[in-house]
């Protein structure tokens, strides 16, 4: 490998740890902060539910020794807990808040749960339901919330009450709850019964951040293998086209390969399988697209090269340029997705 190869390719592993220093530097900045709550994104499966907090009652029953009618007034009464914590939606939303409510421990410690349970069953009048196991129900931090950043809850946070669970992600934060079974089954929500994850833990598969700092360095190797591919001409200086080679085109194109490939596949098939929406569903079949033009953009510029083709290689070229204008697209509804 000529010398200016290892020093283009170097300058760009720089340039990669940059953007992804940065885009984990927004993270934290995003979840350090509290989210006003009129800027909090909120998503549902109906309208906002309007519950007579006057006359509402939360039910808690199954397997425990006292079942009970609570009203919002008597949870109110119940000791309190805060809890800083930040919401985190699968497809990228995230919010901040100071959570205020009762730990899910202290409340089943009241009603006593029996030998044999093994799951608590929330659901809320809009037909939604979602399950935590005994053992996450009983987190320190895990509680049914009643005010949200030193307010009660706005309606489309879930008044009269909120589950708020940090481990896990939001489909487990079921809003508007108004009953709590204990059971001693694996019980499937409303997502989960649709094929998601039943544990909903946060982890870095699954983390859209990570997926998003992932496809802006595929972008900026995506780029520098572009640029670097287009040969002949007084296009570049000398001193540039030493540095950024034929050579270095096949390394960061593999590079970008290496990367992409795997991220944009399981992160296209997640989303087509398990959104069910239809800008979701749009976003995964442009990262699938964009899987595909790259393979023929690879197979194309191998040909190319062994076979000394121009009209290989010009088909090389605009398949490239179409997989970056592509990567490009699918980035900025990715952004969209997740924050408007």
């Amino acid at each position: 490998m000529r010398r200016e190869t290892v020093i283009a390719i170097a300058v760009l592993v720089v340039i990669s740890v940059i953007v992804a220093g940065v885009m984990l530097s927004l993270r934290q900045q995003v979840e350090e902060e509290i989210t006003p709550n009129d800027e909090f994104f909120t998503t549902s499966l109906t309208d906002p539910l309007h519950i007579d907090i006057e006359n509402y009652t939360l039910e808690v029953f199954g397997l425990i020794q006292e079942p009970a009618n609570l009203t919002y007034q008597e949870m109110l009464a119940m000791p309190s807990t805060t809890e800083k914590a930040t919401l985190r939606c699968v497809t990228g939303g995230t919010g901040t808040a100071i959570w205020k409510g009762v730990r899910i421990s202290e409340l089943m410690e009241m009603v006593g749960v029996l030998d044999g349970a093994r799951e608590l069953v929330f659901r809320s009048p809009d037909g939604f339901s979602t399950s935590l196991t005994l053992d996450d129900a009983m987190r320190s931090d895990v509680l049914l919330a009643y005010e949200m950043n030193g307010v009660p809850l706005p309606e489309e946070q879930g008044l009269p009450l909120r589950l708020v669970s940090p481990n896990q992600y939001g489909y487990k934060w079921a809003k508007w709850v108004v009953s709590i079974e204990v059971v001693d089954y694996d019980y499937k929500g409303y997502w989960e019964s649709r094929g998601w994850d039943d544990g909903a833990y946060i982890s870095l598969e699954r983390d859209w951040w990570v997926h998003a700092t992932i496809m802006m360095v595929g972008a900026v190797l995506g780029t520098f293998s572009l640029v670097s591919g287009v040969q002949g001409g007084n296009r570049f200086s000398k001193k540039v086209k030493k540095l950024f080679s034929l050579k270095f085109h096949i390394y960061t194109g593999y590079l970008f390969a290496v990367i992409m490939i795997p991220v944009f596949l399981y992160w296209s098939l997640e989303t087509l399988v398990f959104r069910g929406n239809v800008y979701y569903s749009l976003h995964g079949a442009l990262g699938l697209a964009m899987v595909l033009l790259l393979i023929l953009s690879m197979l194309t510029g191998r040909y190319a090269s062994l076979k000394r083709a121009s009209r290989a290689g010009e088909a090389h070229l605009v398949l490239s340029v179409a997989m970056i204008v592509l990567l490009f697209v699918t980035i900025v509804l990715g952004f969209a997705l997740a924050y408007l």
